[in-house]
């Protein structure tokens, strides 16, 4: 799941890990993180480099064991990592279930599903709606939340009256991109005469 704020990604996260919770996916035991309760079978990303425990800022993985000391992890490359408690403790650890479009950035997916709310913008727009393979599932804040899919965005699929689409397609057609100074022309100089 991607979303453009971070209190969007941490109440996703969280709904996501209850349903885990609920369907038996993650274990009883757990330890307290800043980020919340942690437990085996939670998915996690690391948000600090340690070439020390072989971890990258961005790294996802699956718990697979705990202590008092810290994790054990194994990494979307099938590594297995264990993480000590300082790097938890000093919140370098989070769920992994959504992320923000700047964390997805050079992230390749099956398929990803997209909440538009919030600041959004052409630059926003291709690094969260590029990021799947298959199918990239938008969910636009209206009453009731309704699902789009990412092709329902060009002009001529929205429908009149359809408020909430065409607001999401005029905030992906803003670019907030700034220019360098070398792209912009010089003022023209003042001759004296």
């Amino acid at each position: 799941m991607i979303a453009a704020t971070r209190s969007d990604v941490e109440d996703l996260a969280r709904r996501a890990r209850a349903l885990r919770i609920a369907v038996g996916e993650i274990g009883d035991e757990s330890v307290r993180l800043p980020v919340g309760d942690l437990a085996v079978g939670d998915r996690v990303m690391a948000l600090r480099n340690d070439c020390l425990l072989g971890v990258q800022n961005g790294m996802r993985g699956v718990v697979v064991a705990l202590n008092g000391r810290g994790v054990q992890v194994v990494v979307d490359d099938d590594r297995r990592v264990v993480l000590p408690g300082w790097y938890l403790q000093h919140g370098h650890l989070t769920y992994a279930d959504a992320i923000t479009a700047h964390k997805a950035q050079g992230l390749t997916v099956d398929r990803a599903f997209v909440l538009a709310s919030g600041p959004l913008s052409r630059e926003w727009g291709y690094a969260a709606l590029s990021r799947a393979r298959e199918e990239t599932r938008v969910y636009v804040g209206s009453e009731g939340g309704r699902s789009v899919d990412a092709k329902e965005l060009g002009g001529r699929h929205l429908r009149r009256g359809d408020d909430a689409i065409r607001d999401l397609a005029e905030a992906l057609f803003r670019s907030t991109g700034k220019a360098l100074a070398v792209e912009r022309k010089p003022p023209a100089p003042e001759l004296e005469l």
